[in-house]
C-alpha cells in the first residue's frame, strides 16, 4: 500500500486493525464470561472469541472501503493535513462526495 496523510478517510493501520481485532476479542471475552460461565464450556467460549475477533477486523474494513470510496478527503499539501473541502487551497485526494462520516458509520453498522 502506499502511504497517506493521518486522517485519510479509508486508510488501515497495523495498529488500527490490531485495535479492532482486540477489540472484538474482548466483546467476546465478556460476551463468554457472561453465558457461559463454566470452565466445562471453554471450548465454546474460545469459539465465540475468536468469531467476534474476526467480525471486529471485518467490520473495521468494511467501515474503511465505504470511508475509502464514498466519503472525499480533501489535503491542504504545503502541510501534508487532511482539511475541509471548504479549507481554503485544499485539494482532492481521494473518494466521491457522497457520504459523510457519521454517514459511512451508520452504513458500516449496519
Amino acid at each position: 500500500g502506499q502511504r497517506v496523510p493521518r486522517g485519510t478517510n479509508g486508510a488501515v493501520s497495523v495498529i488500527g486493525i490490531a485495535a479492532s481485532f482486540f477489540g472484538g476479542a474482548v466483546v467476546g471475552l465478556t460476551a463468554s464470561a457472561t453465558f457461559s460461565p463454566t470452565l466445562e464450556q471453554w471450548g465454546d467460549m474460545v469459539i465465540l472469541t475468536i468469531w467476534c475477533a474476526t467480525l471486529g477486523v471485518l467490520g473495521s474494513t468494511v467501515d474503511s472501503v465505504f470511508g475509502a470510496l464514498l466519503q472525499a478527503t480533501y489535503v491542504l499539501e504545503s502541510k501534508k493535513l487532511i482539511v475541509r473541502a471548504t479549507d481554503p487551497g485544499s485539494d482532492h485526494l481521494c473518494g466521491y462526495e457522497l457520504l459523510d462520516n457519521a454517514d459511512v458509520n451508520l452504513l458500516s453498522s449496519a
